[in-house]
Parts: C-alpha cells; sequence; structure tokens
C-alpha cells in the first residue's frame, strides 16, 4: 500500500471515531434520566421554566420521576399555570410505572376532586370567549388544556392507588388505605384488612395509623367498642401530633362512652383540636357555646366558632348558623345572614340544607312563599336520598303544589322513601294503592296491606289504624272484626284519635266486640278531646239522647258547637233543633257519620314540610 493510501486510511479512521463518538455523546446526553437530572438541578437553583422543560422532555420519554416532578409542577403552579388535571395526569404516568409516591398523590386528587376556581381568570376568558364564539373557545381550551381544568373525585380510584402505593411500603399509603376499608371508601368496608394496613403504619409511628386504630376500637361494627383501647390509641396520635384525635378524644368525655361525661375536659381536648385548625373542632366548639355545654354560654364565641367551620367548607356549621340566626337566642337574630349559609350549604350539596331551604320557602318563613322554589329545593335533596325531601316531593307531585300534577312521581318518591324505612311514606304509599292511583292501575289492597303492615310494624299509629279498617272491611285480607278490634284498641290506648272514633264505633255497633254504648261514648269523648270532628258530633248526640250516658242538653251543645268549627256541616241544625226528636245516631253499621281517616299526606307546601318534620324520616 502506497503512502497516501495509508495517510487516505488513517484519516478516514479518526474521522469514523470522531462520528461515533459524538453519536455516543448525543445519545447520552438525551437520555432522559439526566434531563430529569438537570432538571432537579434546575429546580434547586429556582430555574422553574428550565427545570419545567427539562422534565417535560424526560416525561415524554417515559422516565418515572420526570412525570412525578412534571406532575408537581402542575399541582403547585410553578414555571406553569396551576392546573391539577395535568398534574393527575402526570402522577398517573408515573403510577403507572410503580412510582409510590404518584400513587400516593394522585389516590389524594382522586379522593379529594378539584376544580377550576371561580375567580380563576382563565377560567373567566374562556367563559366569556365561549358566550361570543362557543366552538372557536372550546376548541383554544383543548389545546391549551387537553386534559380539562377539573377533576371529579373518584373514591375507587382513589383506593386502587392508594392500595398500590401501600403495597410498595409508602405508609402515609398504609394508613390510608386502612381508613378506606375503615370507611368503605372505594371499596367494600373490611374491618380486617383495615387493622391489617393501619397496623403497618403505627409501626413506622404514623400519627394518622394511630388515629385510625382508635376509631377501629370505638367502632360498634366489630361487637361492643373497647373505648379503653380507643382512649389509649388517640392518646398516641395526640403524641404524633394528630390534630383530629384530640376531638375524637374530646367526644369520648363529651358523651360519656366507656367514661364518666366531663363535659369540661372534652372541651379542653376540643378547643385544642380548634386551635390546630380542625374544622369539625370548630363546629362542635361552637355548638357548646352555643349550649353552654362544658363552657360558658356565649353567643359571641359560638358565633366566631361556627363562622370559622362554615367558611371552611363544613355544612353542619352552615346549617347551625342558619338556625342560630333564625332563632336569636344566644346569636342576634339574622335573617338575612341564616338564609345565607343555608343557601351556601345547599349549594354545596348538602341535602339537609337543601330540605331545610326547601323548607322554608314552602312555609314562607323569613323568605317569601314559593312552593316552586320549594319543590327544586325538595327535588336536589330527595336525588340524593333524603328521606323528608321524598315525602315532601311526592306530596307536591301529587296535589301539582309547585311542580306540575304527576301521580307517577308521587307513587316512585314515596316507594323510595319507604324503602328507606319512613313509615310516614308507607303509609301515603298505601292510600295511594287503595285509591287505584297511577295510570291504568285499579286498587291494590293487597299492596297497601303489605305496605301498611311494615308501617304498623315500626310503630306507626296511622298504618295501625287502617290495617284495622280494612280487616274490619274484609279489603285485602280476610275479614275480621276481632283483629280490627285488637288493633284499633292498641292505636287508641296510645292516643289516636281516629283510631278511638272508630273503636267507639265498633262498640256501639256491637261490631266484634260485645254492644256497650258507654264505652263507645268514653272513646268518643277521648277523640272529641283531640279535635276529632266526627267524634265529637257523635259524642254530642249520644248526650243529646241519653244513650250510654246520661242525657246532658247542656253538653251536648257544647259538643255540638265544636263540631260545627272542625267542620261537621249538620251540626249547626242539631244545635237549633235541641230537645226535637231525630233519628238515632248509631245504624246497625256503626257507620253514621262518615270520616275518613286523617290524611297521611299533607295538602299544602307548609302542611307537607310539617308531615316530614313530623315522620318523613321515621321509621
Amino acid at each position: 500500500m502506497s503512502r497516501d493510501a495509508v495517510a487516505a486510511s488513517i484519516e478516514e479512521s479518526a474521522s469514523l471515531g470522531h462520528s461515533v463518538a459524538g453519536l455516543l455523546r448525543r445519545l447520552l446526553g438525551s437520555h432522559p434520566r439526566r434531563f430529569t437530572e438537570r432538571g432537579n438541578a434546575a429546580l434547586a437553583r429556582g430555574r422553574l421554566s428550565k427545570a419545567l422543560r427539562c422534565f417535560a422532555r424526560a416525561a415524554h420519554s417515559g422516565d418515572a420521576q420526570a412525570c412525578f416532578q412534571l406532575a408537581e409542577l402542575y399541582r403547585h403552579g410553578k414555571g406553569v399555570e396551576k392546573n391539577l388535571a395535568e398534574a393527575a395526569h402526570w402522577y398517573e404516568r408515573a403510577a403507572q410505572r410503580r412510582h409510590p409516591e404518584a400513587c400516593f398523590r394522585l389516590s389524594l386528587l382522586c379522593l379529594e376532586g378539584a376544580s377550576e376556581s371561580a375567580h380563576d381568570e382563565a377560567a373567566e376568558w374562556y367563559r366569556v370567549a365561549a358566550a361570543a364564539r362557543p366552538a372557536t373557545a372550546d376548541a383554544n381550551r383543548e389545546l391549551l388544556y387537553p386534559f380539562g381544568t377539573s377533576l371529579s373525585n373518584d373514591a375507587g380510584q382513589a383506593f386502587h392507588w392508594s392500595k398500590m402505593a401501600a403495597e410498595q411500603g409508602h405508609v402515609m399509603a398504609q394508613a390510608n388505605t386502612g381508613l378506606m376499608y375503615l370507611t368503605g371508601t372505594g371499596c367494600e368496608a373490611d374491618l380486617r384488612s383495615a387493622r391489617y394496613w393501619l397496623a403497618l403504619a403505627d409501626e413506622r409511628d404514623n400519627p394518622e395509623a394511630a388515629y385510625g386504630l382508635g376509631e377501629l376500637a370505638a367502632d360498634e361494627r366489630e361487637g361492643r367498642p373497647d373505648y379503653a383501647e380507643a382512649m389509649r390509641r388517640y392518646e398516641s396520635a395526640i403524641n404524633r401530633g394528630h390534630e383530629a384525635a384530640n376531638l375524637a378524644l374530646g367526644l369520648i368525655h363529651y358523651e360519656g362512652r366507656g367514661v364518666a361525661c366531663d363535659r369540661e375536659k372534652a372541651a379542653d381536648l376540643i378547643a385544642e383540636s380548634s386551635r390546630r385548625g380542625n374544622i369539625r373542632a370548630k363546629y362542635q366548639l361552637g355548638v357548646m357555646h352555643l349550649l353552654g355545654e362544658g363552657v360558658e354560654q356565649d353567643g359571641v364565641d359560638a358565633e366566631s366558632h361556627l363562622v370559622a367551620a362554615a367558611r371552611g367548607g363544613f355544612p353542619p356549621a352552615m346549617r347551625a348558623l342558619a338556625s342560630a340566626y333564625r332563632k336569636g337566642d344566644v346569636i342576634a337574630a339574622n335573617p338575612f345572614e341564616a338564609v345565607n349559609w343555608l343557601r351556601q350549604s345547599a349549594d354545596s350539596g348538602d341535602p339537609s340544607a337543601q330540605f331545610e331551604l326547601g323548607a322554608l320557602y314552602a312555609e314562607g318563613d323569613i323568605v317569601a312563599q314559593n312552593y316552586a322554589i320549594a319543590a327544586r329545593w325538595f327535588r336536589a335533596a330527595a336525588e340524593q336520598g333524603h328521606v323528608a325531601a321524598q315525602i315532601n316531593l311526592a306530596v307536591f307531585s301529587l296535589h301539582g303544589t309547585g311542580v306540575e300534577r304527576d301521580v307517577e312521581a308521587a307513587i316512585r318518591l314515596y316507594r323510595e322513601a319507604a324503602d328507606q324505612g319512613s313509615s310516614l311514606a308507607q303509609v301515603g304509599l298505601a292510600r295511594l294503592y287503595l285509591e287505584g292511583a297511577g295510570a291504568g292501575a285499579g286498587p291494590r289492597p293487597d299492596l297497601a296491606v303489605e305496605s301498611l303492615t311494615r308501617a304498623m310494624e315500626a310503630g306507626n299509629l296511622e298504618a295501625t289504624t287502617a290495617l284495622a279498617q280494612l280487616l274490619a272491611q274484609g279489603e285485602g285480607v280476610p275479614k275480621s272484626p276481632k283483629r280490627a278490634y285488637a288493633l284499633l284498641r292498641k292505636a287508641a290506648t296510645q292516643g289516636h284519635a281516629h283510631a278511638q272514633h272508630l273503636l267507639a264505633r265498633m262498640y256501639c255497633a256491637g261490631d266484634g266486640v260485645t254492644h256497650d254504648l258507654a264505652r263507645g261514648a268514653r272513646w268518643r269523648r277521648a277523640a272529641a278531646l283531640q279535635g276529632h270532628a266526627p267524634a265529637a258530633y257523635e259524642l254530642a248526640v249520644q248526650l243529646q239522647r241519653g244513650e250510654g250516658v246520661t242525657a246532658n242538653a247542656t253538653e251536648a251543645k257544647q259538643w255540638f258547637e265544636l263540631a260545627t268549627l272542625y267542620g261537621i256541616p249538620t251540626a249547626p241544625a242539631q244545635i237549633e233543633e235541641q230537645g226535637e226528636q231525630t233519628e238515632p245516631l248509631v245504624e246497625s253499621d256503626g257507620m253514621a257519620v262518615e270520616a275518613t281517616s286523617p290524611e297521611p299526606q299533607a295538602q299544602s307546601g307548609r302542611e307537607a314540610f310539617l308531615a316530614a318534620q313530623q315522620g318523613g324520616g321515621a321509621a
């Protein structure tokens, strides 16, 4: 080989060496982990924009730590606009690569959910643009926020990611997983699994785990609660700095569970939890100041603590404030603030507040009466399973109060409430079955008997009386005057006016029981004294005729007058014809004056509210 050829070969080899070395440098320099390291270095120096670029490049190449760090930047709004939906996306990318901290953070986001602030400038501009050109605004929003700007809470996903982190030894995830098993959040409640995960975290001195073990010891689902163990666990959590443990221990002393009731000690513990920022503790302390339990009754302190809890987003505090402002006994009356806090709680989705706000509009109490608005709030609460709201909305639907009349909707709502154990709903449903209400439906006494039996077994006297009437008539059940008598006597002795009236008729007619006008008069008097109109009229006639009682025209006239006030149309004629011969009151069937049992449902908005208050949530 010539010298020139050798020189050319050497030059070519050197050039190739330089190319390979450059390629190796480029390959190594572009490795995702190198960009993650550069991002960490930039983040440490406060160079957020560079950190964002480095993490984004590594994250798009699949580096789990870069995905996590990018999620953190989006979560906290560092170097980029805060966006929890974007953060959740990158947490999930890291979690899919079994990054334990990303799994844990993602579980928290899924559990809490999040959305853009109502005051967020970008959101406001989007609303302005959408009003003008919705299609363009939506396209731009998709370009700028590919994963959206809000995050729905998803308890099932929260549990999934929490458990994945727990299985990798993440102590806080172990404690959270235990608590989720304890409360059935995102999973079936499982006390054994709860104990397992809480014990693992407790071995590493996790305060949440100690608190959870205290909750587990006080739980009644395992049989008899061990309050001594619960107190020991709560004290351990307190020593580890858990803010809610003071509240939990305080409530044990407040309620006297396993120890002597000590409201003052409870107040001290709850106050400590309140000072450390616990919202529920602020609420509890506000209630204690409102009632003067364990602390001096003080409207100023009560209002201060309740307002702090309400501003922290605790619905029971909002409702307590609304109630206190309405009453005006300890805290100065303020109808405006009462409605304001109740509305805020209702707007947050609290079904109890939604029901109470609906009741305000139904009653016309401190707001202008408006059945349509009342119906909207009852519906909002009913859709969340609030029993009294379901009953009130059923009444509104049945009578066309504030809504279009819809018997089918009334039946459905009564059934939903009845299935939750409301005896008032069960009675209302039975009435509709007896009337054959609903499209194409005929009377269904069999279903009425079934519904009334459930209500009677729950102690509802209205149901007991109605079932007795069906037994007396043989409607839906075999006729049995003796069973009817037994049920009527049961309800009558417990003070049910209509049962007393019907029992009196049975004695006067001798139907299923020995004919006894004197006993009939006594039961009529008992019912009349409670304002039962037919009983007052029939007692007046017995007194006028001297049937089963000593004749007494003066007292008879008094009962006729009361019957007139109660609305018996023939009573005025009887007053005018005192002393004239009249037809005997009691015919052979004991049904001279027709009367129906009191309506179990209300006829107006206010009555609907009162009906629900009296029994809508009772089982």
